[in-house]
Protein backbone atom coordinates (compact mmCIF):
# COMPACT_ATOMS: atom_id res chain seq x y z
CA UNK A 1 0.00 0.00 0.00
CA UNK A 2 1.41 3.40 -1.44
CA UNK A 3 0.47 6.14 0.68
CA UNK A 4 0.81 9.11 -1.50
CA UNK A 5 0.99 12.58 0.20
CA UNK A 6 2.28 16.07 0.29
CA UNK A 7 3.89 17.82 3.41
CA UNK A 8 0.81 20.75 3.76
CA UNK A 9 -1.85 18.88 2.96
CA UNK A 10 -4.51 19.18 5.17
CA UNK A 11 -6.37 16.28 3.84
CA UNK A 12 -3.50 13.95 4.30
CA UNK A 13 -2.90 14.83 7.86
CA UNK A 14 -6.44 14.61 8.64
CA UNK A 15 -6.49 11.17 7.43
CA UNK A 16 -3.35 10.09 9.15
CA UNK A 17 -4.50 11.46 12.47
CA UNK A 18 -8.14 10.70 11.91
CA UNK A 19 -7.61 6.79 10.48
CA UNK A 20 -4.07 5.45 9.53
CA UNK A 21 -3.24 6.30 13.69
CA UNK A 22 -5.88 4.55 14.90
CA UNK A 23 -4.75 1.49 17.07
CA UNK A 24 -6.98 -1.07 15.35
CA UNK A 25 -6.46 0.45 11.55
CA UNK A 26 -3.10 0.82 11.81
CA UNK A 27 -2.86 -3.11 13.25
CA UNK A 28 -5.46 -3.88 10.43
CA UNK A 29 -3.05 -2.22 7.38
CA UNK A 30 0.05 -3.82 8.88
CA UNK A 31 -1.24 -7.48 8.62
CA UNK A 32 -2.48 -6.70 5.06
CA UNK A 33 -0.48 -4.29 3.38
CA UNK A 34 3.04 -3.85 3.39
CA UNK A 35 2.58 0.09 3.86
CA UNK A 36 4.71 2.59 2.58
CA UNK A 37 4.36 6.64 2.80
CA UNK A 38 6.04 8.68 -0.01
CA UNK A 39 5.61 12.49 0.23
CA UNK A 40 5.41 14.08 -3.06
CA UNK A 41 7.33 17.15 -2.05
CA UNK A 42 10.17 14.53 -1.68
CA UNK A 43 10.55 11.58 -3.45
CA UNK A 44 9.13 10.78 -7.36
CA UNK A 45 6.67 7.53 -7.47
CA UNK A 46 8.23 4.32 -8.52
CA UNK A 47 6.75 2.52 -11.27
CA UNK A 48 5.50 5.24 -13.39
CA UNK A 49 2.70 5.70 -11.01
CA UNK A 50 0.89 8.89 -11.00
CA UNK A 51 -1.77 10.79 -8.90
CA UNK A 52 -3.91 13.77 -9.66
CA UNK A 53 -4.22 14.58 -5.45
CA UNK A 54 -3.42 13.69 -2.48
CA UNK A 55 -3.74 11.73 -0.66
CA UNK A 56 -3.92 8.82 -2.82
CA UNK A 57 -3.56 4.81 -1.86
CA UNK A 58 -2.20 2.61 -4.26
CA UNK A 59 -2.65 -0.69 -3.87
CA UNK A 60 0.20 -2.82 -5.51
CA UNK A 61 0.73 -6.45 -5.76
CA UNK A 62 4.29 -8.20 -5.33
CA UNK A 63 4.58 -8.67 -9.41
CA UNK A 64 3.97 -4.26 -9.50
CA UNK A 65 0.69 -4.94 -10.85
CA UNK A 66 -2.19 -2.14 -9.47
CA UNK A 67 -4.39 -3.63 -7.53
CA UNK A 68 -6.64 -0.34 -6.85
CA UNK A 69 -6.03 3.25 -6.21
CA UNK A 70 -8.18 4.86 -3.54
CA UNK A 71 -8.03 8.79 -4.08
CA UNK A 72 -9.11 10.82 -1.33
CA UNK A 73 -9.76 11.06 2.97
CA UNK A 74 -11.96 8.65 4.22
CA UNK A 75 -13.45 7.14 7.42
CA UNK A 76 -11.87 4.55 9.24
CA UNK A 77 -15.09 2.40 8.52
CA UNK A 78 -14.87 3.90 4.84
CA UNK A 79 -11.51 2.67 4.96
CA UNK A 80 -11.37 -0.06 5.83
CA UNK A 81 -15.16 -0.87 3.66
CA UNK A 82 -12.60 0.16 0.40
CA UNK A 83 -9.75 -1.85 1.38
CA UNK A 84 -11.46 -5.12 2.62
CA UNK A 85 -11.46 -6.67 -0.99
CA UNK A 86 -8.30 -6.09 -1.85
CA UNK A 87 -6.02 -9.44 -1.64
Amino acid sequence: MIDVVRTNCHYCTDMERDVLRKPQMSKYLGEKFIPVKINLDKETLPLGLKVHFTPTFIFVDKDENILKKIPGSWSEKDFKELTTAIK
